[in-house]
């Protein structure tokens, strides 16, 4: 029996393909994304048990502090009822109570890491505040981590020798894009549209303001008809602005990378997902030079990011409405509207 740590909608893919090669096996999907167990819900894989763990706080007291170990253990508790011999991750970064339960079980069984992308190019940034964290997860996650600044906050990465400790083998992985356009086609339908607007994050992670975001989106939508487009919100930061509340909407669980048999035309912001679309062959048109952003530097630092993930493929980087609608016209068979 496998067990996959699925902790965000970019390793659904990956996910799927291991289940894929389970056969009649049977697989434990561990997550604690609500969207990420509604999509399995919808999909119905037999040989599939989702566990679900809800969102554990930590505060600075006492009692939140011996709740959270108790919470823990008790997960730890539940995984080991089941039985499986390996232990399949994606992350480096985030999944601290996901490293403790590894950190916990890698001596009883073979745990593989699969790189999905490359690191996030933020410098280490040693502060007070980010010692604090390194501390936290040292003391009470058993795990040492590297602070990472990226402008706004804090990430924090799992160093090597964290890896080291579990025994962590890396592995490569060939997406089954063949499965994964069955699963799709046989649950869901989108509608007409043509591509897909990401939408969500941008603001809430004031990577650019919210009155020029609303104000150069509506011109995008307004310009390219909203009949072509299908709204995809982010899974967690799922709000709408401006004329997106008017498009076709794609549930948030469903994550963007399964979408590719469907759609060929992607357009986001800082999402990884253009990455993944670029070198699947399809049309990935990124936004980060089109807003005016809060941080040059924080731009910037997607931009390296998504392209250092590229393999193949490219990402366009328009800087006005009339770059995009060029981009559309010269790049797909896209019919646009008559007055563009």
């Amino acid at each position: 029996m496998k067990l996959i740590f699925c902790i965000s909608n970019l390793f659904i893919p990956a996910t799927l393909t291991l289940i894929k090669e389970a056969g009649d096996k049977h697989v434990l999907v561990y997550t604690d994304q609500k969207g990420i167990l509604e999509f399995f819900e919808s999909i119905h894989l037999k040989n599939v048990t989702i566990y679900y763990r809800q969102e554990i706080y930590l505060r600075k007291s006492l009692k939140s502090i011996v709740g959270y170990f108790k919470v823990r253990n008790k997960i730890l508790k539940e995984l080991q009822s089941y039985s499986f011999s390996e232990l399949y991750f994606f992350h480096n970064i985030f999944g601290m109570i996901e490293n403790w339960l590894m950190k916990a079980l890698s001596s009883k069984m073979k745990i593989y890491q699969i790189p999905i992308f490359n690191e996030l190019q933020f410098d280490k940034k040693y502060t007070i505040k980010s010692l604090k964290g390194v501390l936290r997860a040292l003391v009470i996650d058993k795990v040492k981590v590297e602070p990472l600044w990226n402008g706004h906050r804090f990430i924090y990465r799992a160093s090597d020798s964290f890896f080291k400790s579990i025994k962590a083998k890396i592995i490569k992985l060939s997406i089954d894009d063949a499965f994964i356009k069955e699963i799709i086609q046989d649950t869901f339908r989108f509608g007409d549209s043509k591509m897909v607007l990401l939408t969500g994050s941008v603001i809430e992670l004031k990577q650019v303001s919210e009155d020029e975001y609303i104000k150069k989106i509506n011109v995008l939508i307004e310009k390219i008809g909203r009949k072509h487009i299908s709204a995809k919100p982010h899974p967690r930061l799922n709000n709408r602005y401006g004329f997106e509340n008017d498009l076709n909407l794609i549930p948030s669980f469903i994550p963007a990378n399964v979408l590719f048999s469907k759609f060929k035309i992607f357009i986001g912001y800082s999402s990884s997902v253009l990455s993944e679309v670029a070198d699947n062959g399809g049309i990935a048109i990124s936004l980060l030079d089109y807003f005016k952003p809060v941080s040059n530097q924080y731009r910037n630092t997607y931009k390296n990011y998504l392209n250092d993930n590229l393999e193949k493929g490219i990402i366009h980087y328009p800087t006005n409405i009339d770059s995009v609608i060029s981009i559309l016209r010269n790049n797909s068979e896209l019919i646009l509207d008559n007055n563009l």
